[in-house]
């Protein structure tokens, strides 16, 4: 999520004709962030991996749900991030869709993962 979303970020500054703002700090704080909130989920889905009923595409979507809001709010209170209501929703679209296809994707390849381990010992 970290080069990536900053990838997706310049790209969607690129489409909307605005500034493209990179810079070693930035990008190292994105790095550093992404690290701890991909920490954070990584033991949140050992959490969420207990609820079988919902499925693994519901498991994955939820663990995506709760970094994406986790993440969003880490940048508002660190970043005092401002509030551009013209391009909001899109971007806030765009990001909360990689949460969630991360979500999922880390849910089925810890399943993967998870089943190989078993068939090995």
């Amino acid at each position: 999520l970290g080069l990536g979303g900053r990838a997706a970020t310049a790209g969607l500054a690129l489409i909307t004709s605005r500034e493209v703002n990179l810079s070693l700090h930035g990008l190292l704080e994105v790095l550093i962030l992404g690290t701890i909130i991909g920490g954070v989920g990584g033991l949140l889905l050992l959490l969420v991996r207990r609820l079988p009923r919902l499925g693994r595409v519901g498991r994955g979507m939820m663990l995506g749900a709760v970094l994406f809001l986790a993440s969003g709010l880490v940048s508002w209170f660190s970043c005092g991030m401002e509030l551009d209501m013209g391009v909001l929703p899109y971007t806030l679209a765009a990001v909360a869709m990689v949460f969630l296809i991360y979500g999922v994707t880390l849910d089925g390849l810890f399943t993967r993962f998870e089943g190989r381990a078993k068939s090995n010992s």
